[in-house]
């Protein structure tokens, strides 16, 4: 049923509350400050638009448009389930078993089943019961060895499993890709003396390593070693190849390490230039003592060989890197609070005394080479209102110096430019749309939200554009749905 649109319209981007049950959130990568959110997008019923596909449902978009009231169940499958989608087909790997399925005249029919030695690992189980979704989605099709069609790519114990679909079922290769236990030095101080104290040290034997699948390709990142504030990783990368005896097999291609990082920065994809970055922030927070709090945040997009380092006051922030102008790379944001810019009287006037205070949103673009511009450029300015001072310390104040009040994902008119969703007042919202010269000072849209929930932009039904949902904190929660009511451009 759609409910009531609570939007106020000022410029030419509106939206309409919907309800669609199972929808639940949660926090996605932090430097990213996108969310998650528990659904799919696919061409089911190849009419030319995108649908949404939930666990339990899909809402096909015939004409482009999602009805709320019109929606087809999932297919009926064993509970514990894992599903991805490749083009407009369904796969669901279940204990024991795989199959697909595809629409065909507004219903479901499977088009293919075989049996498969798979069980849910120990890191994804869940408990369950008969509200539980029997689907929960995972993204496990690779196409391997470029032919086009998928491969199931999973991640074991043993290393990366590819198996491959054959006529007469499934093929599995498992390729060891992981790298040894390290011994690491005791981070243990024992004392010399007296005698009786001595103790050996043990060093600890420990992996940790993040793995990544691109096509044929597989990048295995491996933290080789953690001090007290620096990291080391090892990047290993290895191409897939068709094994005419095993079916798959690896070739290892490149092996290096980075220099030492602050131990705060973690592996992340900045560009495209298939070089493995690096990102992370320090942050000092304010105290009843000293109301400046400040933010370091370090990136290196050379492959770990150098870092540098920016310094902000002000709190944390969502988003960290963004994609501004829709080139394909991340540019990187900063955010300045005016409530402690100034001498210590000043700030110490607006904790005090003070509800409202500007905000700015500062970027510093990536060029061509990977490097940032050396300098801020002021993308916006906006008036942040508290519901008491800073010194009572409410929860949305907490939630301004956790970064939930401005969002800058989202493209709400679809120029290819992020767009600001701010939370500037204690139960409203306004959207501030981006271009060369940064957002407008002009809200485009406002309209109310719930206080206490965390507002975010995400394009919910598949149109292109973005829509705004109001989440809870809490991982897993509900959402309440705006969407967009615009044309993709």
């Amino acid at each position: 049923m759609i409910i009531a649109a609570l939007c106020v319209v000022m410029g030419g981007v509106t939206f309409e509350k919907v309800d669609i049950p199972d929808v639940h959130a949660s926090p996605g990568y932090p430097p990213l400050g996108t969310i998650k959110l528990d659904l799919l997008h696919a061409d089911l019923d190849k009419d030319g638009h995108s649908d949404l596909i939930l666990p339990t449902r899909a809402y096909l978009r015939p004409g482009g448009r999602l009805d709320p009231d019109r929606y087809l169940p999932m297919p009926d499958v064993p509970r514990q389930s894992r599903a991805d989608i490749w083009e407009s087909t369904v796969y669901v790997l279940s204990p024991g078993l795989f199959a697909t399925y595809v629409l065909e005249a507004g219903d479901w029919k499977r088009s293919a089943q075989f049996a498969l030695d798979w069980e849910p690992t120990e890191d994804i189980r869940v408990e369950v019961d008969e509200n539980t979704p029997s689907i929960t989605f995972e993204r496990f099709l690779h196409d391997v060895d470029g032919d086009g069609q998928p491969e199931i790519v999973r991640i074991t114990d043993d290393g990366i499993s590819v198996s491959a679909m054959k006529t007469d079922g499934i093929e599995t290769a498992v390729l060891a890709l992981f790298p040894p236990h390290r011994a690491q030095p005791s981070a243990r101080k024992n004392a010399l003396w007296p005698a009786s104290e001595r103790k050996v040290a043990f060093p600890n034997r420990w992996a940790r390593f993040n793995v990544v699948i691109d096509g044929g390709s597989a990048v295995v990142i491996e933290q080789v070693f953690r001090g007290q504030d620096e990291v080391i990783y090892a990047v290993h990368r290895y191409q897939i190849v068709s094994d005419s005896d095993k079916g798959f097999a690896f070739r290892q291609e490149t092996s290096y390490r980075t220099e030492a990082l602050p131990d705060d920065m973690e592996p992340i994809a900045l560009n495209a230039d298939g070089d493995v970055d690096y990102a992370g922030y320090r942050y000092e927070r304010p105290t009843y003592t000293n109301w400046k709090p400040v933010v370091q945040r370090f990136v290196s997009t050379d492959a770990g060989k150098t870092f540098e380092i920016a310094v902000t006051r002000g709190f944390l922030s969502r988003t960290t890197f963004v994609d501004l102008d829709g080139d394909g790379d991340l540019d990187w944001l900063g955010e300045e609070s005016g409530l402690v810019s100034g001498g210590v009287r000043e700030t110490a006037n607006r904790a005090l005394f003070q509800q409202k205070f500007s905000h700015a949103i500062m970027a510093r673009t990536q060029n061509d080479d990977g490097s940032f511009d050396r300098k801020w450029r002021t993308l916006g300015r906006f008036t942040i209102e508290l519901d008491k001072p800073a010194r009572h310390y409410t929860y949305r104040f907490w939630q301004y110096m956790n970064g939930d009040l401005i969002d800058c994902t989202g493209d709400f008119n679809g120029d290819d430019w992020r767009d600001a969703l701010v939370f500037n007042k204690p139960e409203a919202v306004s959207i501030h749309l981006g271009g060369a010269d940064g957002f407008t000072a002009r809200p485009e849209t406002e309209f109310a939200v719930p206080p206490h929930k965390i507002p975010c932009a995400f394009d919910v039904d598949g149109d292109g554009l973005s829509d705004v949902v109001v989440r809870d904190r809490a991982k897993g929660g509900g959402v309440e749905i705006h969407l967009n009511q615009g044309d993709a451009r």
